[in-house]
C-alpha cells in the first residue's frame, strides 16, 4: 500500500493567517478603545470645562461707534 502525502492546502494557510491576523487587530482595536475611554474620563477630571464671561447688562443707553 502506497502512502500518499498531500501538501499543505494553500486556502487553509490562508484562513490562519487571516484568523490570526483578525484575532491581532481585534485585540488592538479593543485595547485602543480602553485608552481612550481612560483619557476621556481622565480629561474631564483635570481640568473644568471652560465658560464665557457673563456680558454686561443692557442698560438701555445707545452706543455710537466711530466709523
Amino acid at each position: 500500500m502506497a502512502t500518499t502525502t498531500t501538501a499543505p492546502d494553500p486556502l487553509e494557510a490562508l484562513r490562519t493567517e487571516y484568523l490570526s491576523a483578525l484575532t491581532t487587530l481585534q485585540n488592538e482595536l479593543q485595547t485602543l478603545r480602553n485608552e481612550l475611554s481612560e483619557l476621556r474620563a481622565s480629561q474631564h477630571l483635570h481640568r473644568p470645562r471652560q465658560q464665557l464671561p457673563e456680558p454686561a447688562k443692557f442698560d438701555g443707553k445707545p452706543y455710537h461707534f466711530r466709523t
